[in-house]
């Protein structure tokens, strides 16, 4: 069975956007029926990233109310393989604030693909590929480079559900 991990852009866009809490409840209850069917996590990471602002916005409120715990993988299990990556980011082109960036402890990117290469997970993220950047390091490209699965929401959203946001 495919799992997936899920990136915290796809939580603030699918809020700000597509997928409003106020009218698209489906969506929301999908990543959960997907969790609950050990198909869909994410990294601590990606919670902090959510949470770190302290900010009661809607989403936050969602995210600390409803996931449970078991949805957050721990990234430190993932810890030899985020060695490897943030290796590799250092010898690519990227100026080194772009490095530091993305080796951030609490930032999920690095985070995640470590995690997903090394227990077979794919990604779904909103983030587009763009190999020639030097001021920041996507994670579709990384991803590609580690060969970790990488969807979009709207890919994923095709392949595995139905229209009615029901599991396929």
């Amino acid at each position: 069975m495919v799992k997936f991990l899920i990136d915290t852009n796809v939580f603030i866009q699918a809020k700000n956007f597509h997928y409003q809490f106020c009218f698209c409840e489906k969506f929301w209850n999908l990543i959960l029926d997907l969790h609950e069917r050990n198909i869909l996590y994410s990294v601590k990471s990606v919670f902090y990233e959510l949470t770190k602002n302290n900010n009661k916005d809607e989403l936050v409120n969602w995210v600390t109310n409803n996931i449970p715990e078991s949805f957050w993988l721990d990234h430190d299990k993932a810890a030899s393989k985020y060695i490897e990556v943030i290796n590799w980011a250092h010898s690519q082109k990227f100026k080194e604030k772009t490095i530091s960036d993305f080796a951030d402890y609490d930032a999920a990117d690095a985070w995640l693909v470590s995690y997903a290469a090394q227990f077979n997970y794919s990604i779904i993220s909103q983030e587009k590929s763009n190999p020639y950047a030097i001021r920041k390091i996507y994670l579709a490209d990384v991803a590609k480079e580690f060969n970790v699965p990488y969807f979009t929401i709207y890919e994923f959203l095709t392949k595995y559900t139905k229209s009615d946001f029901c599991y396929k």
